[in-house]
């Protein structure tokens, strides 16, 4: 209880602020607080839930990037169930490429 509001006052002081009892209040713009008779009780923020995305039927998780498995050349990423992926181009500028089946450019070599 705090003194000095008549006779007693039910409150709470967080951050040096007075709070009625049956009060609530947010902190940070997201944090929510509430006083209840002296006591304060504060939640945090609920994270935010993303969506995953599928791909060719192969699950990802949010904020995830990753290389097609059925084309090397592919590097996709998952952005809240939404799947992006980009080609990546390669230089074959030679005369005797070398495939590599978990790359996606060839190496060049001199015959």
């Amino acid at each position: 209880m705090v003194k000095g509001f008549g006779s007693k006052y039910s409150g709470c002081v967080y951050e040096n602020h007075l709070y009625p009892s049956g009060t609530t209040w947010t902190v940070d713009g997201c944090t929510e607080c509430s006083c209840d008779l002296g006591v304060t009780t504060c939640t945090d923020c609920p994270q935010p839930e993303f969506q995953q995305c599928t791909y060719q039927g192969i699950e990802f998780d949010h904020a995830t990037n990753w290389t097609s498995p059925f084309d090397p050349c592919d590097h996709c990423n998952c952005t809240d169930g939404v799947v992006k992926c980009m080609t990546e181009i390669c230089n074959e500028e030679c005369d005797h490429p070398v495939p590599h089946q978990t790359e996606c450019c060839h190496e060049c070599t001199v015959a």
